[in-house]
């Protein structure tokens, strides 16, 4: 996982630059609204 976690939200589209063409010609995009699809387990630690 990457230093920086972005969470799109309303009408908002996260989209990868190199697939923008054609991502952005699509008419619609999918984002889980239900709980079981937003509910997602968080594991952490603390190094020292």
């Amino acid at each position: 996982m990457g230093e920086v976690i972005a969470i799109a939200q309303g009408g908002v589209v996260l989209i990868e630059q190199s697939r923008e063409d054609k991502e952005g010609a699509m008419v619609g995009h999918h984002g889980g609204n239900s709980e079981i699809e937003s509910n997602v387990p968080l594991l952490t630690t603390t190094l020292n």
